[in-house]
C-alpha cells in the first residue's frame, strides 16, 4: 500500500518531502536551531544549508517507494509557511515503524505537529506490515512526550543511553501505539 504523497488537514497540508523543499527546510532549521540542538543530534549549522538538505532529501526521496523512510513536510494551507517536518522510519525492526517530528520554532505549541503526527500514526497503522508505531524521545523532552501521550501512545520503557544532543539526560523513552 503506497503512502499518500499529500494529506490535507484543517488549515495545514502534509506533503511528501522532496528535494525542492530543501530551502524551506534549511530556513526552518536555521530559524529553529537554538531549540533543535537541544534534542536533535543532526541539528547544526550544516543542517541549515540548502545544499545539505537537498542531498539529504534526495536520499530520503529515493527510499519512498520501498517505504524505508517516508519523510513529510508540514505546511500551512497556502503552502507558504513550513510548520515542521515529520518522518516514518523503518529502523526499529519488523512489524514496527518509528515516527519522528520537529517543529519550526515560530509555529511550535499550536497543535500543528500533534495533528500531523496523529494522521501519520493512522497512516502507518494502516500499512499491512505494521503492527505498532513508536515515538522515541529523551525523558526531558516534555513537548515530544506530550504529543505521544495526547495521541494515545503508551510509554512502555525507558532505556539508558549516552546523550546524543545538548539537553538530553540519557534517559531514552519509548512510546508505543499498537
Amino acid at each position: 500500500m503506497p503512502s499518500p504523497e499529500r494529506i490535507e488537514l484543517p488549515g495545514r497540508v502534509l506533503l511528501r518531502a522532496r528535494p525542492a523543499h530543501a530551502e524551506a527546510i534549511a530556513g526552518a532549521v536555521a530559524a529553529s536551531l537554538a531549540e533543535l540542538t537541544d534534542w536533535m543530534p543532526w541539528a547544526g549549522p550544516e543542517a541549515a544549508k540548502p545544499e545539505s538538505q537537498r542531498t539529504r532529501l534526495t536520499e530520503a526521496d529515493s527510499t519512498w517507494d520501498s517505504g524505508e523512510v517516508l519523510e513529510f513536510v508540514l505546511f500551512d494551507a497556502a503552502e507558504r509557511a513550513l510548520l515542521g517536518v515529520l518522518g516514518l522510519h523503518r529502523r526499529i525492526g519488523p512489524g514496527a515503524i518509528e515516527l519522528g517530528y520537529w517543529s519550526h520554532s515560530a509555529h511550535a505549541g499550536k497543535g500543528n505537529i500533534s495533528a500531523a503526527a496523529g494522521v501519520l500514526t493512522e497512516t502507518a497503522l494502516a500499512m499491512p506490515d505494521i503492527e505498532r508505531v513508536e515515538i522515541h524521545c529523551d525523558a526531558a523532552n516534555h513537548a515530544s512526550a506530550a504529543i505521544a501521550g495526547k495521541l494515545g501512545y503508551r510509554q512502555v520503557r525507558t532505556e539508558d543511553r549516552a546523550p546524543q544532543a545538548r539537553a538530553e539526560t540519557g534517559r531514552h523513552q519509548i512510546w508505543v501505539r499498537p
